[in-house]
């Protein structure tokens, strides 16, 4: 790391690490390794929330397109275990106005990818399926979507999933693959914008920062 990045262990003047939400073996093994690392270099331990860390991505934008003046912003935050739009109002100010009341987008693409015999984890598989399929050609259910809320809802999409592999023999047709994978990836796509959009009515913000 030091090498890479060109700097010297002098050069640091304080170690942050990830202290949660996350899995706590991941947790352990990161605040064991940087509390060691300060503790030797006699430097201060600074622990990062790490949804506040994804919150705050939009800053690291090398346009310098964002600012304190930035506030209030709209953060639509998807990733392994976390589907949620959170409204930033200030720094520490965070209020969650939406998220999942099931299945995280992350997890739709394992339990699904699964499912369909693709591996883990399901994300790049299903993508790089989707690319050789119609995105049209299967019908999967938007849950909420119809509802005047900002929560989200992905476990349908898994038993939707399940129905077209039984009903279409799945395994035995390649093309049939690509095309549920183009449509799984679409569908989620759809879901995402049609609640930001919601989110962004409901708000007035003006910016939104899409994170994970």
């Amino acid at each position: 790391i030091f090498s890479k990045s060109k700097k010297n262990k002098h050069d640091l003047s304080g170690i942050a690490v990830t202290a949660g939400p996350g899995l706590n073996g991941a947790l352990l093994v990161g605040t064991s390794f940087a509390s060691g690392l300060a503790a030797a270099l006699n430097l201060p331990v600074i622990p990062i929330n790490h949804l506040e860390g994804h919150i705050l991505a939009g800053f690291l934008d090398k346009k310098n397109e964002f600012s304190i003046d930035s506030f209030p912003f709209l953060v639509l935050l998807i990733s392994g275990g976390h589907t949620q739009i959170i409204s930033a109002k200030k720094l520490g100010n965070y209020n969650i106005i939406g998220e999942s009341v099931d299945d995280a987008v992350g997890e739709a693409f394992d339990k699904t990818s699964q499912l369909m015999n693709l591996g883990y984890p399901g994300g790049p598989q299903i993508e790089k399926y989707a690319k050789l399929g119609d995105d049209k050609k299967i019908l999967l259910p938007k849950p909420l979507c119809n509802r005047d809320t900002l929560n989200f809802s992905f476990s349908g999409l898994k038993t939707a999933v399940l129905m077209e592999i039984e009903k279409n023999k799945f395994n035995k047709d390649l093309n049939f693959k690509y095309d549920l994978a183009a449509s799984l990836q679409s569908t989620i796509s759809d879901i995402l914008i049609i609640k930001t959009r919601l989110a962004i009515k409901k708000t007035n913000f003006k910016r939104v920062v899409v994170t994970g």
